[in-house]
């Protein structure tokens, strides 16, 4: 008898082992990111990170968005405009270039990546969606956060004739009409900027060249070298700017093939992150999303409607405005001169409604709970940041059977001696008016007048 109870419970046992492992088998199978540039996302199809703590998912509702395991929203494109829900297409367009397309292949949404500079999709260990560059460095995060790209690997890269100077992985030589002249060791110094010397045991003989890493491709700027003879004579060569292409075999050796690449044409793209609208009096909050350039290069400034502007994080910064009108955001950097520009509309904040006590809006309402509430409140009905209007004066008006009509003026939102007085004597059949209210609310000089509130009593 006792064997069958122990069978089931040994049969449950299986059974949540299998489910278990169905749902690991299931996520295993999912897309795994980072995806390569040129990828289109599926929709309601899930691109987990490498961990499998995150997943980005292009939704039946036409928004991109990224979860965490537990499905706990951690960010989304409806963050950032409405325009979403008319998204037919998402990722990588044929032109190289990421973000939300409609049906006709317009733009609704991009972070703005030039498609030179964009090598793959991919999710950070915190959950942001970033797009990455050939070097692995972000070229844009929707954190905001940039990620450095890693040392540069010189054992891939440097290798590669400049001039008469021959450099391998572990050799730099001068070669003359086809023969080796001399040949030595080299040595590096820098990080981000590399310093390349190296000696061919003569006295007073050296060489430098200095490479920059920017961002984006991986650019090799050969700003000069220097070849000190006995004589103290310097030579130089003229800057020259290259970008390294990967590595190719060739005659059984490696080196880096260099090919000219243009200018890079910095972009910087200006994006509101609670409305296309500046109000006044309130933390108005945006960030810059560039690329072909370094947020660090740029500078941001602010003019019109009085507006003050800070930083809050790498990117995003604040504006108060102080009054009406338009206000214009630059941003620009030294050799580049103006990047972008917006101007963008600001306005004081739309008017609260006046409620007593809780949320009561008026009509009919029973004694005890019209003498149960302390006094007015001014609410912002869906206004999506975090201020408040104040009542700072209203009139109390009480209009009995008989078209007695008494008024009291009450200062400040919680009723005073007298109002509260006025309103212990209603009694059914009574009216009750809240009239002339005046509110203030953040950034104004002079109170506003809102909507009239009117109960009967039962």
């Amino acid at each position: 008898m006792l064997k069958k109870p122990f069978s089931i419970a040994l049969t449950g046992c299986w059974l949540l082992v299998v489910l278990l492992t169905g749902s690991a088998s299931a996520q295993d199978a999912a897309p795994k990111l980072p995806l390569p540039a040129g990828t289109e996302l599926q929709r309601d199809v899930k691109y987990f990170s490498a961990s499998g703590d995150h997943y980005l998912i292009f939704q039946h509702d036409g928004n991109l968005v990224v979860y965490d395991k537990t499905a706990r929203f951690v960010w989304g494109v409806n963050e950032i405009t409405s325009d979403y829900k008319k998204a037919a297409k998402a990722g990588f367009n044929a032109s190289g270039v990421f973000g939300l397309f409609d049906a006709q292949g317009n733009t609704l949404w991009s972070p703005g990546v030039h498609p030179l500079y964009a090598a793959e999709l991919t999710l950070s260990p915190s959950g942001a969606l970033q797009i990455l560059g050939k070097d692995k460095g972000s070229q844009w995060t929707s954190d905001g956060r940039i990620l450095e790209p890693p040392s540069l690997d010189l054992a891939t890269h440097l290798p590669g004739t400049w001039g008469p100077f021959v450099i391998s992985k572990d050799r730099i030589s001068k070669v003359v009409d086809g023969h080796v002249e001399w040949s030595g060791n080299y040595s590096i110094t820098g990080s981000n900027t590399l310093a390349i010397t190296y000696d061919d045991g003569q006295e007073d003989r050296a060489i430098m060249r200095v490479y920059e890493r920017q961002q984006g491709p991986l650019l090799v700027k050969r700003l000069s070298y220097a070849l000190k003879d006995s004589g103290g004579e310097t030579q130089r060569t003229p800057d020259q700017t290259n970008e390294l292409a990967e590595p190719v075999k060739e005659s059984g050796e490696t080196r880096a093939e260099v090919a000219p690449v243009a200018a890079v044409v910095p972009d910087c793209q200006i994006v509101m992150i609670k409305s296309n609208v500046f109000y006044i009096g309130v933390d108005n909050l945006f960030k810059i999303n560039c690329s072909g350039i370094s947020l660090n290069d740029t500078r941001i400034t602010a003019s019109g409607g009085g507006a003050r502007l800070r930083k809050v994080g790498h990117g995003r910064y604040s504006v108060v405005v102080s009054k009406e009108g338009d206000v214009i955001l630059r941003v620009s950097a030294a050799g580049h001169g103006l990047i972008a520009q917006e101007s963008i509309p600001s306005k004081r904040i739309p008017d609260p409604v006046a409620r007593l006590g809780g949320n009561l809006t008026g009509g009919s309402i029973r004694q005890g709970l019209f003498q149960a509430q302390g006094g007015l409140r001014a609410v912002l009905v869906d206004f999506d940041y975090d201020v408040s209007c104040q009542v700072v004066r209203f009139d109390v008006v009480r209009l009995q059977k008989d078209g007695t009509r008494t008024k009291v003026t009450n200062i400040g939102p919680r009723y005073s001696d007298k109002a509260r007085q006025l309103i212990n004597q209603a009694i059914p059949g009574d009216n009750y008016f809240f009239q002339s209210i005046k509110v203030m609310c953040p950034g104004e000089a002079a109170p506003r007048t809102i909507n009239d509130l009117a109960f009967e009593i039962n």
